[in-house]
């Protein structure tokens, strides 16, 4: 466990296949905390509605709700594309984004905090 995401990010870049497609337009959900502090987590989603449904899911009982992300990811952000590989939940559409080179995130909707 790495309790350090940028190490992480570097680390990934070292060990995971690299992505070298084009630019794309990614989504999100997390915390709204987490959005605030731009401490965004690395798993995007290129599926809107993969990023909807985890919004709408466990993240809404995190102080502040949670909200859906979306950014234009430039290709030296994206570290991996997992889903073109067939590694996992190739419905996804994941990429393993870097958020030290995000440009703009743009908040699609915010979803209020739930009591669990």
């Amino acid at each position: 466990m790495v309790n350090d995401d940028l190490v992480l990010f570097d680390v990934l870049r070292r060990f995971l296949p690299p992505y070298t497609g084009p630019a794309v337009e990614l989504f999100r959900d997390d915390t709204m905390v987490n959005h605030l502090q731009q401490t965004y987590g690395m798993s995007w989603s290129a599926d809107r509605s993969a990023a909807v449904s985890y919004a709408n899911d466990l993240r809404r009982a995190c102080d502040g709700g949670s909200v859906l992300l979306q950014t234009a990811a430039p290709a030296d952000a994206i570290i991996c594309a997992p889903h073109v590989l067939g590694a996992i939940r190739p419905a996804e559409a994941e990429y393993v984004v870097d958020r030290r080179q995000l440009r703009r995130v743009t908040v699609l909707q915010r979803y209020s905090q739930i009591a669990v």
